[in-house]
């Protein structure tokens, strides 16, 4: 019927999966496969809507017509659910990342600073159950700290691309602002419990493409 498998975005759940109690069950037959992809498209209406935190087990089941002995068969926690979502998500982005990736290569900073913020937000408008994903505070789902890290490498290898001359340590350093910005602006634009203010977004936009342009640029 299916094979257990580790999650891709998340190598440090290895270890865990010798317990059997984090690992995602793979199906190998075309309805098992639609039956998951339900229960994925179900928890993120649920978590969209409810928030993760407040999100249960058994309104996935019922969200998505599934017997809640089948939901806990392929997913047997929620933090498994949340996992699988991050890494759906983390493979379909991967084709934006290699575009802004090639366009920093010879765009502008101020372009490429736009290009930056607006992943999250673009991100967001795709795939709604992202943000209250990312700002959980649970520490359970091991694919929050992966897909965060990626995003940062992403951030890393775009900086790089658009600025050969910076050291490592300085592109680590910048790609870390960076992805704070990201997630502010995400915040801004669509958390209604984040603070705002009457043309936040500019200011921030504005900040940000002052901030690489000082960072980025040549010495000397």
């Amino acid at each position: 019927m299916g094979k257990l498998i580790v999650s891709k975005l998340a190598p440090s759940s290895q270890a865990a999966s010798a317990s059997g109690d984090r690992v995602a069950l793979v199906p190998q037959r075309s309805n098992g496969r639609e039956r998951v992809a339900l229960i994925l498209k179900a928890a993120a209406d649920v978590i969209h809507e409810r928030g993760y935190e407040a999100t249960t087990m058994k309104e996935i089941a019922e969200r998505s017509d599934t017997k809640i002995g089948s939901l806990y068969r392929f997913f047997p926690t929620k933090e498994v659910v949340a996992d699988a979502l991050l890494e759906l998500y983390a493979g379909s982005l991967e084709a934006f990342w290699q575009a802004i990736i090639a366009k920093a290569r010879s765009t502008t900073t101020e372009h490429l600073a736009d290009l930056l913020l607006g992943f999250y937000v673009s991100t967001r408008k795709k795939h709604k159950a992202l943000l209250p994903l990312l700002e959980s505070r649970s520490d359970a789902s091991t694919g929050r700290e992966a897909f965060r890290a990626r995003n940062l490498d992403r951030i890393a290898e775009a900086l790089k691309a658009h600025a050969p001359h910076l050291r490592r340590p300085a592109v680590r350093t910048i790609a870390v602002i960076m992805l704070y910005n990201m997630r502010t602006m995400m915040a801004l634009t669509f958390d209604p419990a984040a603070p705002n203010a009457p043309g936040a977004i500019n200011e921030l936009r504005s900040s940000v493409r002052a901030y690489l342009v000082n960072r980025l640029k040549p010495e000397g």
